[in-house]
Protein backbone atom coordinates (compact mmCIF):
# COMPACT_ATOMS: atom_id res chain seq x y z
CA UNK A 1 0.00 0.00 0.00
CA UNK A 2 1.10 3.47 -1.14
CA UNK A 3 2.12 5.94 1.71
CA UNK A 4 1.41 9.71 0.80
CA UNK A 5 1.94 12.81 3.46
CA UNK A 6 -0.79 14.25 1.24
CA UNK A 7 -3.75 12.63 -1.19
CA UNK A 8 -6.32 14.70 -2.39
CA UNK A 9 -7.53 12.42 -4.88
CA UNK A 10 -8.24 9.26 -1.70
CA UNK A 11 -10.52 12.05 -0.28
CA UNK A 12 -12.14 13.02 -3.69
CA UNK A 13 -16.02 11.61 -3.05
CA UNK A 14 -15.64 13.18 0.45
CA UNK A 15 -15.28 16.34 -0.92
CA UNK A 16 -18.13 16.20 -3.60
CA UNK A 17 -20.42 15.25 -0.92
CA UNK A 18 -19.23 17.88 0.97
CA UNK A 19 -19.44 21.08 -1.92
CA UNK A 20 -22.71 18.90 -3.19
CA UNK A 21 -24.12 19.93 0.27
CA UNK A 22 -22.44 23.40 0.08
CA UNK A 23 -24.32 24.12 -3.47
CA UNK A 24 -27.72 22.71 -1.84
CA UNK A 25 -27.91 24.89 0.77
CA UNK A 26 -26.63 28.08 -1.16
CA UNK A 27 -29.53 27.17 -4.30
CA UNK A 28 -32.31 26.47 -1.90
CA UNK A 29 -32.45 30.32 -1.11
CA UNK A 30 -33.09 31.14 -4.36
CA UNK A 31 -35.83 28.30 -5.25
CA UNK A 32 -39.45 28.97 -4.17
CA UNK A 33 -41.82 26.01 -2.78
CA UNK A 34 -42.53 24.22 -6.68
CA UNK A 35 -38.75 24.25 -7.39
CA UNK A 36 -37.61 22.59 -4.63
CA UNK A 37 -37.47 19.70 -6.32
CA UNK A 38 -33.78 20.73 -7.63
CA UNK A 39 -32.53 20.09 -4.17
CA UNK A 40 -32.76 16.36 -4.75
CA UNK A 41 -31.98 16.43 -7.99
CA UNK A 42 -28.06 17.92 -7.29
CA UNK A 43 -27.90 15.71 -4.25
CA UNK A 44 -28.38 12.74 -6.63
CA UNK A 45 -25.54 14.01 -8.82
CA UNK A 46 -23.19 14.09 -5.92
CA UNK A 47 -24.04 11.13 -4.88
CA UNK A 48 -23.61 9.85 -8.70
CA UNK A 49 -20.62 11.68 -8.82
CA UNK A 50 -18.55 9.94 -5.56
CA UNK A 51 -19.85 6.74 -6.42
CA UNK A 52 -18.91 6.72 -9.96
CA UNK A 53 -15.25 8.10 -8.53
CA UNK A 54 -15.15 4.99 -6.19
CA UNK A 55 -16.01 2.76 -8.70
CA UNK A 56 -13.25 4.20 -11.08
CA UNK A 57 -10.33 4.02 -8.06
CA UNK A 58 -11.38 0.94 -6.88
CA UNK A 59 -8.12 -0.71 -6.88
CA UNK A 60 -6.41 2.11 -5.54
CA UNK A 61 -5.28 1.85 -2.31
CA UNK A 62 -2.68 4.52 -0.51
CA UNK A 63 -2.18 5.61 3.30
CA UNK A 64 -2.57 9.80 3.64
CA UNK A 65 -2.92 12.27 6.40
CA UNK A 66 -0.03 10.61 8.23
CA UNK A 67 -1.93 7.37 8.29
CA UNK A 68 -5.29 8.97 10.23
CA UNK A 69 -7.41 8.28 6.56
CA UNK A 70 -6.90 5.10 4.61
CA UNK A 71 -8.35 4.30 1.27
CA UNK A 72 -8.11 0.52 0.33
CA UNK A 73 -10.66 -2.09 -0.73
CA UNK A 74 -12.59 -1.74 2.49
CA UNK A 75 -13.47 2.04 2.38
CA UNK A 76 -13.79 1.47 -1.25
CA UNK A 77 -16.65 -1.49 -0.82
CA UNK A 78 -18.66 0.75 2.08
CA UNK A 79 -18.20 3.84 0.08
CA UNK A 80 -20.13 2.69 -2.62
CA UNK A 81 -22.48 1.17 -0.30
CA UNK A 82 -22.91 4.40 1.19
CA UNK A 83 -23.41 6.39 -1.73
CA UNK A 84 -26.05 3.53 -3.36
CA UNK A 85 -27.90 4.30 0.31
CA UNK A 86 -27.91 7.66 -0.02
CA UNK A 87 -28.83 8.01 -3.08
CA UNK A 88 -32.31 5.76 -2.84
CA UNK A 89 -32.53 7.67 0.28
CA UNK A 90 -33.11 11.16 -1.65
CA UNK A 91 -35.52 9.17 -4.68
CA UNK A 92 -38.07 7.79 -1.17
CA UNK A 93 -37.94 11.01 0.23
CA UNK A 94 -38.76 12.97 -3.17
CA UNK A 95 -42.44 13.33 -2.53
CA UNK A 96 -42.74 12.22 0.87
CA UNK A 97 -40.92 15.22 2.46
CA UNK A 98 -43.64 17.43 0.00
CA UNK A 99 -46.43 15.47 1.77
CA UNK A 100 -45.15 15.92 5.11
CA UNK A 101 -44.77 19.64 4.41
CA UNK A 102 -40.75 19.68 5.38
CA UNK A 103 -39.34 20.50 1.58
CA UNK A 104 -36.24 22.49 3.01
CA UNK A 105 -32.85 22.01 1.15
CA UNK A 106 -30.80 21.34 4.99
CA UNK A 107 -32.78 17.72 4.45
CA UNK A 108 -30.33 16.73 1.56
CA UNK A 109 -27.55 18.57 3.21
CA UNK A 110 -27.77 17.10 6.49
CA UNK A 111 -27.97 13.42 4.55
CA UNK A 112 -24.72 14.25 2.26
CA UNK A 113 -23.08 15.18 5.79
CA UNK A 114 -24.04 12.76 7.16
CA UNK A 115 -22.79 10.10 4.10
CA UNK A 116 -19.83 11.72 4.55
CA UNK A 117 -19.21 10.78 8.16
CA UNK A 118 -19.62 7.59 7.37
CA UNK A 119 -17.26 7.41 4.55
CA UNK A 120 -14.73 8.92 6.69
CA UNK A 121 -15.54 6.44 9.76
CA UNK A 122 -14.85 3.41 7.01
CA UNK A 123 -11.49 5.02 6.03
CA UNK A 124 -10.49 5.50 9.65
CA UNK A 125 -6.57 4.33 10.40
CA UNK A 126 -6.46 5.73 13.31
CA UNK A 127 -9.24 5.80 16.63
CA UNK A 128 -9.28 9.25 16.69
CA UNK A 129 -10.46 9.36 12.91
CA UNK A 130 -12.94 6.73 14.05
CA UNK A 131 -14.61 8.70 16.57
CA UNK A 132 -14.56 11.73 14.19
CA UNK A 133 -16.19 9.89 11.48
CA UNK A 134 -18.61 8.42 13.72
CA UNK A 135 -20.00 11.79 15.44
CA UNK A 136 -19.62 13.57 11.75
CA UNK A 137 -22.37 10.45 11.06
CA UNK A 138 -24.33 10.77 14.27
CA UNK A 139 -25.31 14.51 14.89
CA UNK A 140 -26.83 15.14 11.28
CA UNK A 141 -28.90 11.79 11.63
CA UNK A 142 -29.70 13.04 15.48
CA UNK A 143 -31.32 16.12 13.36
CA UNK A 144 -33.18 14.49 10.49
CA UNK A 145 -34.83 12.13 13.04
CA UNK A 146 -36.34 15.07 14.28
CA UNK A 147 -37.15 17.07 11.37
CA UNK A 148 -40.54 16.99 10.97
CA UNK A 149 -40.60 19.46 14.19
CA UNK A 150 -44.61 19.82 14.51
CA UNK A 151 -44.90 16.02 15.09
CA UNK A 152 -44.11 15.60 18.98
CA UNK A 153 -43.21 11.99 18.17
CA UNK A 154 -40.81 13.14 15.92
CA UNK A 155 -38.95 15.49 18.25
CA UNK A 156 -39.67 12.86 20.83
CA UNK A 157 -37.37 10.67 18.87
CA UNK A 158 -34.64 13.13 18.03
CA UNK A 159 -34.16 13.74 21.64
CA UNK A 160 -34.09 10.37 22.83
CA UNK A 161 -31.60 9.12 19.95
CA UNK A 162 -29.02 12.25 20.67
CA UNK A 163 -29.11 11.77 24.56
CA UNK A 164 -28.51 7.68 24.33
CA UNK A 165 -26.08 8.39 21.22
CA UNK A 166 -24.40 11.04 23.29
CA UNK A 167 -24.21 8.62 26.17
CA UNK A 168 -23.08 5.60 23.69
CA UNK A 169 -19.85 8.09 22.27
CA UNK A 170 -18.91 8.70 25.88
CA UNK A 171 -17.90 4.79 25.99
CA UNK A 172 -16.53 4.95 22.68
CA UNK A 173 -14.31 7.73 24.08
CA UNK A 174 -13.48 6.09 27.35
CA UNK A 175 -12.48 2.69 25.61
CA UNK A 176 -10.18 4.89 23.25
CA UNK A 177 -8.58 6.45 25.76
CA UNK A 178 -8.08 2.99 27.78
CA UNK A 179 -6.81 1.19 24.53
CA UNK A 180 -4.25 4.58 24.20
CA UNK A 181 -3.21 4.21 27.79
CA UNK A 182 -2.38 0.56 27.19
CA UNK A 183 -1.08 0.46 23.75
CA UNK A 184 0.37 4.10 23.40
CA UNK A 185 -1.03 4.61 20.35
CA UNK A 186 -4.10 5.86 18.33
CA UNK A 187 -3.10 4.44 15.02
CA UNK A 188 -4.93 0.63 13.81
CA UNK A 189 -2.01 -0.70 12.34
CA UNK A 190 0.32 0.02 15.46
CA UNK A 191 -2.82 -1.60 17.91
CA UNK A 192 -2.46 -4.52 15.79
CA UNK A 193 0.95 -5.21 16.41
CA UNK A 194 0.96 -4.33 20.17
CA UNK A 195 2.23 -6.45 22.66
CA UNK A 196 1.45 -5.60 26.56
CA UNK A 197 4.60 -5.19 28.51
CA UNK A 198 2.43 -6.25 31.78
CA UNK A 199 -0.81 -7.87 32.66
CA UNK A 200 -1.95 -3.88 33.52
CA UNK A 201 -1.37 -3.05 30.00
CA UNK A 202 -3.42 -6.46 28.73
CA UNK A 203 -6.37 -5.68 31.24
CA UNK A 204 -6.73 -2.03 30.40
CA UNK A 205 -6.55 -2.69 27.03
CA UNK A 206 -8.94 -5.65 26.71
CA UNK A 207 -11.56 -3.18 29.18
CA UNK A 208 -11.00 -0.38 26.43
CA UNK A 209 -12.18 -3.06 23.83
CA UNK A 210 -15.40 -3.84 26.06
CA UNK A 211 -16.22 -0.14 25.74
CA UNK A 212 -15.59 0.06 22.23
CA UNK A 213 -17.80 -2.98 21.61
CA UNK A 214 -20.66 -0.91 23.60
CA UNK A 215 -20.18 2.54 21.38
CA UNK A 216 -20.28 0.68 18.33
CA UNK A 217 -22.89 -1.73 19.26
CA UNK A 218 -24.95 1.19 20.12
CA UNK A 219 -25.03 2.10 16.65
CA UNK A 220 -26.18 -1.24 14.95
CA UNK A 221 -28.57 -1.72 17.98
CA UNK A 222 -27.00 -4.69 19.21
CA UNK A 223 -28.97 -5.78 22.80
CA UNK A 224 -28.50 -4.47 25.18
CA UNK A 225 -27.95 -1.09 23.47
CA UNK A 226 -30.86 -1.41 21.18
CA UNK A 227 -33.89 0.53 23.71
CA UNK A 228 -34.29 3.35 21.20
CA UNK A 229 -34.30 1.91 18.37
CA UNK A 230 -38.06 0.90 18.08
CA UNK A 231 -39.09 4.59 19.22
CA UNK A 232 -36.36 6.54 16.92
CA UNK A 233 -37.50 4.82 13.78
CA UNK A 234 -41.18 5.17 14.51
CA UNK A 235 -40.75 8.51 15.10
CA UNK A 236 -38.45 9.50 12.54
CA UNK A 237 -39.58 10.28 8.72
CA UNK A 238 -39.99 6.76 7.22
CA UNK A 239 -36.91 7.41 4.50
CA UNK A 240 -34.82 8.86 7.48
CA UNK A 241 -35.36 5.73 9.31
CA UNK A 242 -34.83 3.96 6.07
CA UNK A 243 -31.37 5.47 5.78
CA UNK A 244 -30.92 4.92 9.67
CA UNK A 245 -31.78 1.09 9.18
CA UNK A 246 -29.49 0.39 6.66
CA UNK A 247 -26.62 3.60 6.66
CA UNK A 248 -25.82 3.65 9.85
CA UNK A 249 -25.67 0.09 10.66
CA UNK A 250 -23.65 -0.58 7.60
CA UNK A 251 -21.25 2.24 9.08
CA UNK A 252 -21.27 0.45 12.43
CA UNK A 253 -19.83 -2.76 10.58
CA UNK A 254 -17.73 -0.79 8.68
CA UNK A 255 -16.20 -0.05 12.12
CA UNK A 256 -16.67 -3.58 13.60
CA UNK A 257 -14.58 -5.08 10.28
CA UNK A 258 -11.82 -2.21 10.89
CA UNK A 259 -11.40 -2.35 14.55
CA UNK A 260 -11.71 -6.68 15.02
CA UNK A 261 -10.25 -8.06 11.62
CA UNK A 262 -7.55 -5.45 11.84
CA UNK A 263 -6.41 -3.98 15.43
CA UNK A 264 -7.70 -6.50 17.81
CA UNK A 265 -7.04 -9.17 15.66
CA UNK A 266 -4.00 -10.58 17.94
CA UNK A 267 -4.76 -14.07 19.51
CA UNK A 268 -3.92 -12.74 22.82
CA UNK A 269 -6.80 -10.24 23.15
CA UNK A 270 -9.28 -12.18 20.33
CA UNK A 271 -10.00 -15.01 22.41
CA UNK A 272 -11.88 -12.93 25.28
CA UNK A 273 -13.96 -10.53 22.82
CA UNK A 274 -14.87 -13.45 20.35
CA UNK A 275 -16.57 -14.81 23.61
CA UNK A 276 -18.59 -11.12 24.10
CA UNK A 277 -19.50 -11.11 20.83
CA UNK A 278 -20.80 -14.37 20.84
CA UNK A 279 -22.96 -14.16 23.61
CA UNK A 280 -24.09 -10.75 22.80
CA UNK A 281 -25.21 -12.01 19.01
CA UNK A 282 -27.17 -15.12 20.09
CA UNK A 283 -29.11 -12.18 22.77
CA UNK A 284 -29.31 -9.95 19.83
CA UNK A 285 -30.99 -11.71 17.08
CA UNK A 286 -32.84 -13.69 19.62
CA UNK A 287 -34.69 -10.70 21.77
CA UNK A 288 -35.00 -8.52 18.35
CA UNK A 289 -36.96 -11.72 16.48
CA UNK A 290 -39.14 -12.84 19.52
CA UNK A 291 -40.01 -8.95 19.93
CA UNK A 292 -40.62 -8.79 16.75
CA UNK A 293 -43.66 -11.30 16.77
CA UNK A 294 -46.07 -9.26 18.78
CA UNK A 295 -45.50 -6.08 16.52
CA UNK A 296 -48.65 -4.89 14.70
CA UNK A 297 -47.00 -1.70 13.62
CA UNK A 298 -44.68 -1.99 10.39
CA UNK A 299 -42.39 0.47 11.42
CA UNK A 300 -41.81 -0.53 14.80
CA UNK A 301 -41.78 -4.54 13.22
CA UNK A 302 -38.94 -3.51 10.85
CA UNK A 303 -36.86 -1.89 14.06
CA UNK A 304 -36.86 -5.38 15.68
CA UNK A 305 -35.96 -6.84 12.61
CA UNK A 306 -32.97 -4.66 12.24
CA UNK A 307 -32.04 -5.87 15.59
CA UNK A 308 -32.01 -9.06 14.83
CA UNK A 309 -30.13 -9.26 11.67
CA UNK A 310 -27.84 -7.11 13.64
CA UNK A 311 -27.77 -10.20 15.78
CA UNK A 312 -26.59 -12.44 12.30
CA UNK A 313 -23.94 -10.02 11.27
CA UNK A 314 -22.75 -10.11 14.74
CA UNK A 315 -22.54 -13.96 14.69
CA UNK A 316 -20.19 -13.61 11.65
CA UNK A 317 -17.53 -11.94 13.16
CA UNK A 318 -17.14 -14.36 15.98
CA UNK A 319 -14.91 -16.58 13.32
CA UNK A 320 -12.74 -13.59 11.90
CA UNK A 321 -12.03 -15.83 8.69
CA UNK A 322 -12.37 -14.39 5.09
CA UNK A 323 -15.33 -16.21 4.65
CA UNK A 324 -17.05 -14.78 7.30
CA UNK A 325 -15.72 -11.47 6.70
CA UNK A 326 -17.02 -11.65 2.94
CA UNK A 327 -20.64 -12.80 4.53
CA UNK A 328 -21.04 -9.64 6.78
CA UNK A 329 -20.43 -7.60 3.26
CA UNK A 330 -22.43 -9.35 0.85
CA UNK A 331 -25.20 -9.48 3.88
CA UNK A 332 -24.91 -5.79 3.86
CA UNK A 333 -25.34 -4.96 0.51
CA UNK A 334 -28.74 -7.51 0.55
CA UNK A 335 -29.74 -6.00 3.57
CA UNK A 336 -29.33 -2.72 2.31
CA UNK A 337 -31.54 -3.50 -1.56
CA UNK A 338 -34.28 -5.22 1.00
CA UNK A 339 -34.65 -2.88 4.08
CA UNK A 340 -34.80 0.52 1.96
CA UNK A 341 -37.82 -1.14 -0.49
CA UNK A 342 -39.75 -2.50 2.24
CA UNK A 343 -39.46 0.82 3.99
CA UNK A 344 -40.17 2.47 0.83
CA UNK A 345 -43.73 0.70 0.48
CA UNK A 346 -44.62 2.37 3.61
CA UNK A 347 -43.94 5.50 2.33
CA UNK A 348 -45.94 4.83 -0.86
CA UNK A 349 -48.55 4.34 1.97
CA UNK A 350 -47.93 7.24 4.13
CA UNK A 351 -50.48 10.41 3.77
CA UNK A 352 -49.80 14.02 5.48
CA UNK A 353 -50.13 13.56 8.89
CA UNK A 354 -50.33 9.74 8.97
CA UNK A 355 -47.61 7.10 8.40
CA UNK A 356 -49.33 4.44 6.85
CA UNK A 357 -47.22 1.80 8.70
CA UNK A 358 -50.19 -0.28 10.76
CA UNK A 359 -50.29 -3.42 9.73
CA UNK A 360 -54.08 -2.61 8.88
CA UNK A 361 -52.98 -0.39 6.59
CA UNK A 362 -51.60 -3.12 4.36
CA UNK A 363 -54.98 -5.52 4.45
CA UNK A 364 -55.73 -6.32 0.65
CA UNK A 365 -53.18 -4.44 -0.89
CA UNK A 366 -52.43 -7.44 -2.51
CA UNK A 367 -55.24 -7.21 -4.43
CA UNK A 368 -55.91 -3.37 -4.54
CA UNK A 369 -52.36 -2.52 -5.35
CA UNK A 370 -51.04 -5.76 -7.31
CA UNK A 371 -47.14 -4.04 -8.62
CA UNK A 372 -46.65 -2.90 -5.07
CA UNK A 373 -48.11 -6.05 -3.03
CA UNK A 374 -46.00 -7.90 -5.54
CA UNK A 375 -42.95 -6.16 -4.14
CA UNK A 376 -43.01 -6.21 -1.22
CA UNK A 377 -43.64 -9.88 -1.06
CA UNK A 378 -40.34 -10.01 -2.37
CA UNK A 379 -38.55 -7.83 0.39
CA UNK A 380 -40.41 -9.51 3.20
CA UNK A 381 -39.57 -12.88 1.53
CA UNK A 382 -35.55 -11.60 1.13
CA UNK A 383 -35.58 -10.23 4.62
CA UNK A 384 -37.22 -13.80 6.10
CA UNK A 385 -34.33 -15.76 4.12
CA UNK A 386 -36.20 -17.18 1.50
CA UNK A 387 -34.92 -18.01 -1.71
CA UNK A 388 -34.11 -17.71 -4.28
CA UNK A 389 -33.81 -13.74 -3.05
CA UNK A 390 -30.72 -11.98 -1.83
CA UNK A 391 -31.66 -12.17 1.97
CA UNK A 392 -31.45 -16.38 1.59
CA UNK A 393 -27.98 -16.23 0.26
CA UNK A 394 -26.62 -13.67 2.80
CA UNK A 395 -27.70 -15.74 5.53
CA UNK A 396 -26.66 -19.00 3.52
CA UNK A 397 -22.71 -16.99 3.74
CA UNK A 398 -22.96 -16.10 7.24
CA UNK A 399 -24.15 -19.73 8.51
CA UNK A 400 -21.70 -21.55 5.99
CA UNK A 401 -18.45 -19.73 7.18
CA UNK A 402 -19.78 -19.89 10.91
CA UNK A 403 -20.26 -23.72 10.23
CA UNK A 404 -16.77 -24.18 8.72
CA UNK A 405 -15.22 -22.56 11.55
CA UNK A 406 -17.07 -24.94 14.03
CA UNK A 407 -19.28 -22.48 15.75
CA UNK A 408 -21.98 -24.98 15.36
CA UNK A 409 -23.95 -23.95 18.50
CA UNK A 410 -23.86 -20.30 17.01
CA UNK A 411 -25.26 -21.31 13.37
CA UNK A 412 -27.65 -23.66 15.11
CA UNK A 413 -29.19 -20.42 16.88
CA UNK A 414 -29.10 -18.29 14.11
CA UNK A 415 -30.77 -20.63 11.82
CA UNK A 416 -33.56 -21.17 14.55
CA UNK A 417 -34.00 -17.31 14.63
CA UNK A 418 -34.32 -17.01 11.29
CA UNK A 419 -37.40 -19.86 11.30
CA UNK A 420 -38.98 -17.68 13.96
CA UNK A 421 -38.53 -14.43 11.80
CA UNK A 422 -40.56 -16.20 9.21
CA UNK A 423 -43.77 -15.58 10.94
CA UNK A 424 -43.81 -11.88 11.20
CA UNK A 425 -43.07 -11.32 7.98
CA UNK A 426 -45.62 -14.21 6.37
CA UNK A 427 -48.29 -12.64 8.88
CA UNK A 428 -47.93 -9.15 6.54
CA UNK A 429 -47.88 -10.97 3.64
CA UNK A 430 -51.23 -13.01 4.52
CA UNK A 431 -52.72 -9.76 5.49
CA UNK A 432 -51.84 -8.39 1.89
CA UNK A 433 -53.74 -11.20 0.19
CA UNK A 434 -55.84 -12.77 2.55
CA UNK A 435 -57.89 -10.17 4.75
CA UNK A 436 -60.09 -7.69 2.85
CA UNK A 437 -58.84 -3.95 2.50
CA UNK A 438 -60.45 -1.50 5.10
CA UNK A 439 -60.87 1.22 2.29
CA UNK A 440 -61.05 0.81 -1.63
CA UNK A 441 -58.31 2.08 -3.55
CA UNK A 442 -59.44 4.93 -6.05
CA UNK A 443 -57.90 3.21 -9.62
CA UNK A 444 -56.36 6.15 -10.11
CA UNK A 445 -53.96 5.34 -6.78
CA UNK A 446 -53.74 1.51 -8.34
CA UNK A 447 -50.39 2.24 -9.95
CA UNK A 448 -47.11 2.02 -8.05
CA UNK A 449 -46.23 5.43 -9.64
CA UNK A 450 -49.26 7.27 -8.34
CA UNK A 451 -47.18 8.76 -5.70
CA UNK A 452 -44.36 9.53 -7.52
CA UNK A 453 -41.83 8.16 -10.29
CA UNK A 454 -38.98 8.67 -7.94
CA UNK A 455 -40.09 5.79 -5.40
CA UNK A 456 -42.00 3.44 -7.55
CA UNK A 457 -38.38 3.47 -9.78
CA UNK A 458 -35.99 2.60 -6.90
CA UNK A 459 -38.56 0.23 -5.78
CA UNK A 460 -38.70 -1.34 -8.83
CA UNK A 461 -35.06 -1.50 -9.09
CA UNK A 462 -34.74 -2.95 -5.60
CA UNK A 463 -37.00 -5.53 -6.14
CA UNK A 464 -35.50 -6.56 -9.27
CA UNK A 465 -31.84 -6.50 -7.80
CA UNK A 466 -33.13 -8.55 -4.93
CA UNK A 467 -34.08 -11.42 -7.29
CA UNK A 468 -30.65 -10.94 -9.37
CA UNK A 469 -28.25 -11.11 -6.30
CA UNK A 470 -30.09 -14.09 -5.02
CA UNK A 471 -29.82 -15.78 -8.45
CA UNK A 472 -26.45 -14.54 -9.66
CA UNK A 473 -24.69 -13.53 -6.40
CA UNK A 474 -20.90 -13.76 -7.94
CA UNK A 475 -19.95 -10.05 -8.54
CA UNK A 476 -20.81 -9.04 -5.02
CA UNK A 477 -19.33 -12.24 -3.20
CA UNK A 478 -16.50 -12.43 -5.22
CA UNK A 479 -15.72 -8.64 -4.36
CA UNK A 480 -16.33 -9.29 -0.82
CA UNK A 481 -14.18 -11.79 -0.59
CA UNK A 482 -11.31 -9.91 -2.24
CA UNK A 483 -12.05 -7.41 0.02
CA UNK A 484 -11.45 -9.22 3.45
CA UNK A 485 -9.02 -11.12 1.59
CA UNK A 486 -6.94 -7.78 1.22
CA UNK A 487 -6.93 -6.87 4.67
CA UNK A 488 -5.90 -10.24 5.89
CA UNK A 489 -3.04 -11.33 3.37
CA UNK A 490 -2.13 -13.73 5.65
CA UNK A 491 -4.85 -15.84 5.96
Amino acid sequence: MNLKLVDFGSICPLLVLCVTAFVVLIVDLFLDENEKYLNGLISLLGFSVALGWLYWVRDYQVITFGGFYIMDMLSIYFGILFCLIGGVTVLLSFNYIKIEGVNKGEFYVLLLFATAGMMILSSAGNLVMLFLGLETMSIPVYVLAGFRRNRPEGVESAMKYFLVGAFAAGFLLYGIALIYAAAGTFDIAAIAAFEPASIVNQKLFLLGIGFVIIGVGFKVSAVPFHMWTPDVYQGAPTPVTAYMSVGVKAAGFAAFIRLFYVAFANELFSVDWRMVIYVLSIVTMTLGNVVALTQTNLKRMLAYSSIAHAGYLLAALVPGTIEAGAGILFYLVAYAIMNLGAFGCIVLTSWKGREGDDLKDFRGMGWEKPVMGVVLTIFLLSLAGIPPTAGFLGKFYVFAAIIKAKYYWLAVIGILNSVVAVYYYLRVILAMYMEPAEVTVHPDDRSIFARGPFVAASLLASAALTLVLGLWPQYIYVAALRTIGHILPKI
